[in-house]
């Protein structure tokens, strides 16, 4: 009579233990939790939002926003938003603003200023093989690819796509590309 209740008793607890492991693997592996620091995102982010990120089976595209790991040298991620990828050829406007990708100006209803001026680059410029050009949507006070001291992004830097502000309440919302 024992032996019978406790394999009933592990009959209803196995799938629970699986499915608890499961769900650690996921967290662990497939989605994680950054915070946003800075006004380089606004509006789309705040200085201080929690994102939720993804990375499993994961490839950057354009207009998808990304965080970046930093190195070492670096307390938080960079979260900006892929303009271009490898093998894009792309050319901004420094005096109106125009971002175009492969011949095709960007619609970027996202930002909230006009990429004018800050570019030290000569454009039209092709980007390398595993590489990525990222730019804040708050063009005017954002570091990023255009800057010197953060330059292009190795896809392998990137930690995941942004998927969902959960924190604070007030700002949660699904993060569309």
């Amino acid at each position: 009579m024992k032996k019978k209740a406790v394999a009933v008793c592990y009959e209803w607890l196995k799938p629970i233990i699986c499915a608890f492991c499961a769900a650690i693997l996921v967290i662990v592996f497939a989605v994680r939790m950054i915070n946003v620091d800075g006004p380089s995102m606004m509006d789309t982010l705040q200085n201080g939002d929690k994102v939720l990120i993804t990375n499993l089976f994961y490839t950057p595209a354009p207009g998808d926003i990304v965080a970046i790991s930093r190195g070492e040298n670096f307390d938080a991620p960079l979260i900006k938003r892929v303009i271009a990828t490898q093998g894009q050829t792309l050319k901004i406007n420094s005096e109106t603003g125009d971002v175009i990708v492969d011949g095709v100006l960007l619609s970027e209803f996202y930002i909230k200023d006009p990429t004018i001026g800050g570019v030290n680059w000569n454009f039209p410029y092709v980007i390398p093989q595993g590489m990525l050009f990222v730019m804040g949507d708050n063009r005017t006070i954002s570091k990023d690819s255009r800057d010197v001291q953060i330059g292009l992004i190795d896809q392998d830097d990137i930690l995941g796509k942004a998927q969902v502000v959960i924190f604070p309440f007030q700002n949660m919302k699904y993060l569309y590309t």
